[in-house]
């Protein structure tokens, strides 16, 4: 009985997972060009693996207007929604999760606007 229940306290411990190195997300500067489409790859480099994620997006709405999000190479897969109509002006949640691990850089989703403003 000892044995089974150290072998039962040992399963139930939690473990933690950690990067061989630092995961960034983001995007590049891009110029726009007035009353152009603007589009913004969401870039993930040094992916060590995920299943889900959520990004909150913030954009100047006297620059860009109309902003829509679309799928990206690592999210081709799985649940993916965004919260544009929802959230005030200004800004949005991207929200994806899959049942399977996606490794590897890629770009997590797009997002296009367009330019109201020149140079921004």
């Amino acid at each position: 009985m000892a044995i089974v229940l150290c072998c039962l306290t040992i399963i139930g411990q939690p473990y933690a997972a950690f990067a061989a190195g630092e995961v960034t997300v983001g995007g590049k500067k891009i110029n726009a060009q007035h009353g152009k489409t603007v589009i913004v790859p969401i870039e993930i480099e040094n992916n060590p693996g995920i299943m889900g994620f959520k990004l909150s997006v913030e954009y100047d709405v006297n620059a860009l207007s109309s902003p829509s999000v679309v799928r990206g190479s690592l999210t081709e897969n799985g649940n993916f929604n965004d919260s544009i109509g929802v959230t005030p002006d200004g800004s949005f949640d991207i929200v994806w999760s899959d049942v399977e691990d996606r490794e590897g850089d890629g770009t997590s989703a797009r997002s296009a606007a367009l330019a109201e403003q020149p140079d921004r």
